[in-house]
């Protein structure tokens, strides 16, 4: 699509940028040189704010985050290292909840948790990713506001405990 010009009342115009005229790259977070990363999560998801505030969080606790394409079609490949896997419910690909079910259905990846976000109005994509396998699923506020402690939680640096609201 590119990049499109947009209507304005005068002056510079506007423009809106589709991401989809961007290549398509490996987005990763990196930690910083000589520290020792902690953990692998694996990230599925397309909203650029959210991966930022992903891998951002995750840089702080040197969690490393590895994308994973819903889209591609091939088959998801089980990363031994991988501590857990974040997943938009929303993905445009309109295949995360296949996504869950192929991944709880290995017996490689199958007891590798997965947390889903997705906005709370949407009870039935809720319900249908609980049913499909999704270990936690959260509404996007509430995923925004635990980051930290759900990345801390995701790749073992603390435990789970129930004074902790995880699935809502």
């Amino acid at each position: 699509m590119g990049i499109l010009p947009v209507n304005h009342t005068g002056g510079t115009p506007v423009l809106r940028c589709s991401l989809d005229c961007l290549p398509s790259m490996p987005v990763r977070s990196e930690v910083g040189a000589g520290d020792t990363v902690v953990a692998i999560i694996l990230t599925c998801v397309e909203d650029l704010v959210f991966l930022s505030k992903i891998e951002q969080t995750a840089r702080l606790l040197n969690v490393a985050v590895r994308r994973v394409d819903l889209s591609g079609g091939s088959p998801i490949k089980a990363d031994e290292q991988a501590r857990a896997v974040i997943l938009d419910l929303n993905h445009r690909s309109n295949s995360p909840l296949e996504f869950v079910r192929r991944w709880k259905s290995d017996a490689a990846t199958k007891d590798i948790p997965i947390l889903g976000f997705v906005s709370h109005v949407q009870t039935d994509l809720i319900t249908a990713a609980r049913e499909a396998g999704c270990d936690i699923v959260l509404a996007r506020s509430a995923f925004t506001q635990q980051l930290p402690q759900l990345l801390e939680r995701l790749a073992g640096l603390r435990p789970f405990d129930t004074a902790t609201p995880a699935s809502g």
